[in-house]
């Protein structure tokens, strides 16, 4: 209310985490019913939108994007916003890393003991067997990632992507036509920007990876970008980090769409500006790659703010103005790693995560000594 917002929602993995005392206690035993449940409280919340309402259009004259010939000019910049539901399979697996991923299987991610899905004939969440990818076998044990779920999840979005889809043909017809009436009276003045964000809670390619540092490459750097000490962690991240399916799915939504018209070159990717923002890895991001900014501004978690791994103050980030004719609210330059360029850099963060292994060594030993005074030997 005080920012007079309406807020879209998407749900992540902790949303569909299950068991211990509280859900149990609710009767909790299926982490899609848990999800139908969040769904269902965010209907009932005044303003809040989720993927159950499919593409929301919003700003001040929208008609003028869909076909209504009596608006011929329209001064702002209408946006569609769509949440896309998905889940991880594996698909972002960092080929020639096979070595820091042994024992995935045993890895402690919380996911493998707190979500429960449907039989394992429809989403196979105990198959067992390597991972695919683009070069072949990835010699990692699959058991524990539901590798069918991300399939049911893209289904769901179909509906309204064609919906969305739909509405932005009449707005690049709509364009078109007062583009070409335009250059008949020797105006180029090329028309108004129409919008596309969509989001979601997983990463939809590589490049949107945390240490995938050049996003033009199709191949990973392990020697120059694993340089942090945690490539275990980062490794075994990309296997429950997201999909390229998902990515697949985004871009089909204006694919078609980028082209040239005439010898104006009036390219309909410089109208209908794309956006996917998402989540899940607490790094932020903000890149365009072949038509789409992939964008991620994450709040993290306190130690993460306080290692400068992401901004120690967190905001909120402008990345879409429907009252400007512009629309889209470009970042100054790319953002890849924030913790290297804007963090401290390698020192910053070694330094920090030994002052900490020192206070757990300290805190420790005032344990053991409280534990020996009272009489207790360890």
């Amino acid at each position: 209310e005080q920012y007079k917002c309406v807020i879209f929602f998407i749900f992540g993995n902790h949303e569909a985490w299950i068991h211990g005392s509280e859900m149990d206690g609710i009767g909790l035993e299926s982490s899609l019913k848990k999800l139908e449940l969040v769904s269902e409280i965010c209907q009932d919340l005044d303003g809040v939108y989720t993927h159950v309402d499919g593409g929301i259009l919003v700003g001040d004259r929208e008609q003028a994007y869909l076909g209504d010939e009596t608006v011929t000019h329209c001064e702002n910049s209408p946006c569609w916003i769509l949440p896309l539901q998905s889940w991880y399979d594996g698909s972002l697996a960092i080929d020639g890393c096979q070595d820091l991923c042994t024992n995935f299987e045993h890895w402690p991610w919380v996911d493998f003991n707190r979500c429960a899905w449907p039989s394992q004939h429809y989403y196979r969440p105990n198959s067992i067997g390597p991972l695919l990818n683009k070069t072949g076998l990835f010699g990692v044990n699959a058991s524990k990632i539901p590798l069918g779920l991300n399939n049911i999840f893209l289904k769901r979005n179909e509906v309204s992507i064609a919906q969305v889809r739909q509405h932005l043909a009449k707005c690049h017809q709509f364009e078109q036509d007062q583009f070409n009436a335009n250059v008949t009276r020797n105006n180029t003045k090329k028309g108004r920007n129409v919008g596309l964000v969509t989001f979601s809670h997983f990463l939809p390619n590589q490049q949107c990876l945390p240490d995938w540092k050049n996003v033009t490459s199709v191949n990973f750097d392990r020697t120059n970008w694993l340089d942090h000490g945690a490539g275990k962690t980062s490794c075994k991240f990309a296997l429950v980090a997201g999909s390229q399916s998902l990515d697949a799915q985004i871009r089909s939504i204006t694919n078609e769409k980028l082209s040239v018209i005439d010898d104006k070159k009036l390219v309909f990717d410089e109208q209908q500006q794309h956006i996917h923002v998402f989540g899940h890895s607490h790094r932020p991001k903000d890149f365009n790659l072949s038509g789409v900014r992939y964008v991620h501004n994450p709040l993290g978690s306190p130690r993460e703010r306080e290692s400068h791994m992401i901004t120690e103050c967190p905001e909120f980030q402008l990345i879409w103005d429907t009252r400007s004719t512009e629309g889209q609210i470009y970042a100054k330059k790319p953002l890849i790693r924030y913790w290297e360029e804007h963090g401290g850099g390698l020192d910053y963060m070694r330094a920090y995560f030994d002052h900490r292994k020192l206070e757990r060594a300290r805190k420790l030993e005032e344990v053991r000594q409280t534990l020996l005074e009272d009489g207790i030997i360890l």
